[in-house]
């Protein structure tokens, strides 16, 4: 029987999903003849602009992720950065100017900055040693091969014959976000966290249920 901690690592490395997916996709998106019908032709500065976007507004987040984290708990910094990512995957999945579309790129990364690495320390935090090293790297282990599919999805709906054809990979982003959310409603949050603020009854709590080991 697969141990518990491990299903609600699978669960909530979801996150390193919509992250490869969304990785994968953006870069066939932009060379669709619809994008180009949309948004007109882009210079390649432009287009490499639209896809960098995503690391600098990255750098916003990662300066403060880990004390919010810390703040809010891991779950629920992982609830509100997809959160954010859904909204911003319809921002820029219905866009129907340039400024929209950039609009819903920046916001795409300051909600994955919220759960991109507190997945891995959520994970890190409820499986045991033994096997902590291997469940830790299961989200970006995931992402890198979800940069296949993300690509793949967009080559699959280039020849449909309206611009669905660039909405298609959005639909699954928001799609994946929903998975995320959901993944990680049910868990108790970390007991290490709970712990450390002083909430010893419900990190006793959670050590109780079958997600994790007493040990």
């Amino acid at each position: 029987m697969i141990p518990k901690y491990v299903l609600a690592s699978i669960a909530v490395s979801v996150g390193g999903l919509l992250n490869g997916y969304d990785a994968g996709g953006i870069g066939a998106i932009t060379v669709m003849p619809e994008f180009e019908k949309t948004f007109g032709k882009l210079s390649p500065s432009v287009v490499n602009f639209a896809i960098s976007l995503t690391m600098l507004a990255r750098a916003f987040p990662a300066t403060c992720v880990g004390h919010l984290i810390d703040r809010t708990g891991r779950l629920r910094a992982m609830i509100i950065g997809g959160v954010m990512f859904g909204i911003s995957a319809t921002i820029h999945g219905t866009a129907m100017t340039l400024a929209q579309f950039l609009v819903g790129r920046a916001l795409s990364r300051l909600g994955e900055g919220l759960y991109v690495s507190n997945v891995s320390v959520y994970i890190a935090e409820i499986a045991p040693v033994k096997s902590r090293g291997v469940l830790a790297c299961l989200p970006q282990f995931i992402a890198t091969a979800v940069v296949c599919v993300g690509y793949f999805t967009a080559y699959g709906s280039v020849e449909i014959p309206s611009s669905m054809v660039q909405h298609l990979p959005y639909v699954v982003q928001v799609s994946l976000t929903f998975a995320l959310v959901g993944s990680c409603l049910p868990l108790p949050d970390s007991p290490g966290w709970l712990i450390s603020y002083g909430k010893r009854a419900e990190s006793i709590h959670a050590l109780e249920r079958p997600y994790f080991s007493l040990v």
